[in-house]
């Protein structure tokens, strides 16, 4: 059992008979006590001797920094988030109070990376080691832009890999090269987006009236002709000007890709599993239904005499009503953002938003956006963030009317682990698998159904949000990554040190994503509500705002998320170890993400953009590198360069061989991090040590 001494019952007392303490007369450490004149600081066999009658006390009191803690007053820090968590226009408002010192500490994310000029900024405290000095640079450049003062940089470095690696050598980070940028322009959903902002830009350049915010596309109040419908009008048309802007714009090697000539990408864009089709349902189902809720209560309200009552259903009315002028009002460019129609800001793909649906003023400032292989364990229902200075909680899916979430079975096979997948219908019973690798009927029991929550997340309305506390809260789910086919992949030999290895690359790499919830268990989902629990509920449970809800809900369910990505697969066709020494299992995962890390060190990859995961062969086992990036960003492809990867296991060589931990284990400085806890027992660097030290040689 763990205990933690409280804080707030902590006193310092300063020994009277020692005056101010002890000083080394080696290094200078100053101590409130000695025992035995031995000085406390590691390697240093200097003696402690009386401050006060030390030769050093006179350079102790000119000392600068206790000058200002001596003489300078306390001063107030009001501190205030500014992240992408917040809605565009109250983070300028959090800017601008900074800017005038209203506000004096901005704990910020990767938002004021660039462009930004905060004048008199002094002091940056970064609470991690950038991923690039490119990096570092635009974030440490943010202080001292004035002559009148300077920029004061402070780096915290993280337990893990990356952060302790420019810790032992900081100067390649502060003074490192800066390598030219890798743009990879063939991402699909991403340039899909571009060519919906160019058909969009054309569209309201003919028909102004519907540019602006929400309610002036939509007619939610159905007082004209929805700007949906004009749209597939106007399209219909088929305006050789538009199509001439599509043929300039989009790289020329993609057109085929969007049939641009027959004007194929319609479909995917405003037919019904189109992108802005979708939207459209999201955002007109929510204000259908607040309508229904608001006239419901209207009726209850005038059907009563109870004046208690009567108060409780008028502020259900004036949060349906405000809910409903909080829709109308949004702007038209950052709701088509948000909804993945057209490109936004650090270009996610499969984005969703957990939908605040409180009533608190704090909810109205924020928007709470992730991309789905990240949403479905941060917005899982039961996680808690923190945005705007409260914790906000995930109380079930978002639902959406005459549709339904994709579902899925997928079974690991038990003889060869390959990852399983085939699409389902919640109707379905669990179907019995046969193993596409070693051809095995994986049995009913092993197999597991999954569901994508394409239409985001939900909060509770009666759930009022919380400050934080002392400690932030608990991330309660994890995902692991599965790789289970690929398309078209280009073979190269490599032959590095002793080590011949097969690498397979295909940009139509993949993988699925799968959240299992609390240990495994799943959660209970509600299909008419929304409504999601970790166990299932007994009766009648409540809906998301707050409603009897009497539908069953279905389970057990694990979320999850399939895409497309750059996929490389590593084989090695010759290669030396005792696998009865070293473990198979345990061998191929810390080679596997000895190499991610490797693959971040030599290349300059951020580490977040990159992962990986085993892959059964042909009876043997490939390593799995892919970009985390949805549609690919072509870093991966890199490694497939024979002075690159060699380059990349020097790199994962030196990584494990000066880590501190024990050969046997491994630690967050060499191989661990949270992704991968779920093999954190079986990653060993002295394998891997091991291992590229006889075959790089």
């Amino acid at each position: 059992m763990l205990f933690q001494l409280d804080y707030r019952y902590w006193q310092i007392v300063q020994e009277k008979q020692n005056g101010l303490g002890f000083i080394c007369d080696k290094c200078g450490l100053i101590s409130p006590v000695s025992i035995k004149g031995v000085c406390p600081t590691f390697n240093c066999n200097g003696n402690l001797e009386l401050l006060r009658s030390s030769s050093r006390y006179e350079d102790v009191e000119k000392n600068h920094y206790r000058y200002l803690y001596t003489t300078l007053s306390p001063m107030n820090m009001i501190v205030h988030e500014h992240t992408a968590q917040l809605e565009s226009n109250y983070a300028s408002k959090i800017q601008q109070k900074f800017i005038k010192g209203n506000i004096n500490v901005l704990s910020c994310s990767t938002t004021f990376e660039l462009g930004v000029d905060l004048g008199e900024l002094e002091v940056i405290f970064l609470r991690n080691v950038p991923p690039e000095p490119s990096n570092y640079i635009q974030r440490s450049g943010r202080a001292g832009r004035r002559l009148d003062s300077v920029g004061f940089t402070l780096t915290f470095a993280q337990l893990r890999s990356h952060d302790l690696a420019y810790f032992k050598e900081p100067e390649t980070m502060v003074g490192g090269q800066i390598k030219p940028p890798v743009v990879e322009i063939r991402n699909e959903k991403i340039v899909r987006r571009h060519l919906h902002s160019i058909v969009l830009a054309k569209f309201f350049r003919e028909y102004p009236d519907y540019f602006g915010i929400v309610q002036s596309f939509f007619e939610l109040e159905n007082e004209g002709i929805i700007g949906l419908q004009m749209l597939k009008e106007y399209l219909s048309k088929r305006p050789l000007d538009l199509l001439n802007s599509l043929k300039r714009t989009i790289p020329k090697n993609m057109h085929a890709t969007f049939d641009l000539e027959s004007w194929g990408w319609i479909k995917d864009f405003i037919d019904k599993d189109g992108s802005l089709e979708i939207a459209d349902a999201k955002m007109r189902d929510e204000y259908t239904h607040l309508q229904e809720f608001y006239e419901q209560k209207d009726e209850e309200y005038r059907a009563t005499r109870n004046q208690r009552i009567r108060n409780r259903l008028n502020a259900d009315m004036n949060w349906a009503s405000k809910r409903m002028e909080t829709i109308k009002k949004k702007q038209l460019i950052n709701f088509l953002a948000s909804h993945t129609v057209i490109p936004k800001y650090g270009f996610p793909v499969d984005v969703v938003e957990l939908d605040i649906r409180n009533s608190a003023p704090a909810a109205k400032e924020i928007q709470l956006e992730r991309d789905l292989r990240i949403a479905i364990s941060e917005f899982a229902p039961g996680s808690q963030v923190v945005a705007n200075k409260y914790i906000w909680e995930s109380a079930g899916l978002r639902v959406v009317r005459d549709r339904t979430w994709p579902l899925y079975w997928y079974a690991i096979c038990p003889n060869c682990k390959r990852f399983n997948i085939q699409k389902g219908t919640i109707e379905d019973s669990p179907p019995i698998i046969s193993c596409k690798s070693c051809q095995m009927s994986i049995e009913r029991g092993e197999v597991h159904r999954f569901l994508t929550p394409i239409f985001g997340f939900i909060t509770s309305r009666e759930q009022e949000p919380q400050k934080p506390g002392e400690s932030r809260p608990k991330r309660q789910f994890t995902t692991r990554p599965y790789f289970f086919d690929y398309q078209e992949p280009k073979e190269k030999e490599l032959y590095i040190g002793k080590l011949k290895i097969r690498c397979r690359y295909s940009s139509h790499g993949e993988l699925a994503i799968i959240c299992k919830g609390k240990k495994g268990a799943g959660f209970w989902i509600c299909f008419s509500c929304g409504s999601a629990f970790s166990k299932r509920p007994k009766g009648k449970h409540k809906s998301p705002i707050g409603e009897e809800c009497s539908s069953p809900v279905r389970g057990p369910l694990h979320l999850g998320h399939t895409f497309e990505t750059d996929v490389l697969t590593i084989y090695l066709e010759k290669y030396e170890f005792d696998e009865t020494k070293m473990g198979k299992v345990d061998f191929w995962y810390s080679l596997l993400y000895a190499i991610l890390e490797g693959v971040t060190q030599a290349l300059g990859i951020r580490r977040q953009d990159l992962d990986g995961c085993l892959y059964p062969y042909e009876g043997k086992i490939a390593l799995v590198l892919f970009d985390n990036v949805p549609g690919g960003a072509g870093h991966v492809k890199r490694v497939m360069d024979e002075q690159n990867l060699y380059e990349i296991l020097e790199s994962a060589l030196e990584r494990v061989k000066n880590c501190s931990c024990g050969p046997e284990t491994s630690c967050y400085g060499c191989l661990r991090n949270y992704q991968n806890q779920f093999c954190h027992e079986k990653l060993k660097r002295g394998i891997v040590v091991e291992f590229l030290s006889e075959n790089l040689r």
